[in-house]
């Protein structure tokens, strides 16, 4: 599914940047924003989740 592959992506880089948390969920996989119609309620919880989760990588 492209939207996990670019999530976990996106999530990696903010990572890599340094990026923080709160940061990253503002900008985790916006480029799949107009692929899905609940994208703004449900990628936030997405991006906090798959953070949480790679940040131990």
């Amino acid at each position: 599914m492209r939207y996990l592959d670019v999530l976990a992506a996106d999530t990696r880089a903010a990572i890599d940047r340094g990026l923080r948390m709160a940061e990253a969920t503002a900008t985790v996989a916006a480029s799949e924003a107009e692929n899905w119609e609940m994208f703004g309620l449900n990628n936030p919880r997405n991006a906090t989740v798959a953070y949480a989760e790679l940040e131990w990588e």
